[in-house]
C-alpha cells in the first residue's frame, strides 16, 4: 500500500484514539478546511445572524461579513465553526462554564 492509502487509516486510528482520550497529542494535527460555509452551518441551526453571532460569541457584522464574502473567517475561526457544526451542545456547555 502507498503512502496516499496508509493517510486514511492513519487518521481513523487517531480519530479512534482521540475519541477514547488516548490521543498522542505530540501527532495530532487539526483538519481545518480553507473554506467554510457559515451560512449553511447557521441556517442548519434554524438561528438568524443575530442569534447564531450572540450564541457561539461572534458579532453579527463578522456572520454577515462571511457569509456575504465581504471577508473569510480565520484560520481558528473556521476551526471553530467546525466544532460548532459537529457538536454545539459542546461549545454551549464549555462557554456556559468559562
Amino acid at each position: 500500500m502507498g503512502k496516499r492509502g496508509k493517510r486514511p487509516i492513519i487518521r481513523a486510528k487517531a480519530a479512534s484514539e482521540f475519541a477514547r482520550n488516548q490521543a498522542d497529542w505530540k501527532r495530532f494535527r487539526a483538519n481545518v478546511p480553507e473554506v467554510i460555509d457559515v451560512k449553511a452551518i447557521r441556517t442548519s441551526f434554524g438561528m438568524t445572524q443575530r442569534r447564531f453571532a450572540l450564541c457561539f460569541g461572534f458579532t453579527t457584522t463578522q456572520i454577515r461579513f462571511w457569509e456575504q464574502a465581504v471577508s473569510a473567517p480565520t484560520h481558528a475561526s473556521r476551526a471553530y465553526l467546525v466544532v460548532i457544526a459537529h457538536n454545539p451542545k459542546a461549545v454551549h456547555k464549555a462557554l456556559a462554564s468559562a
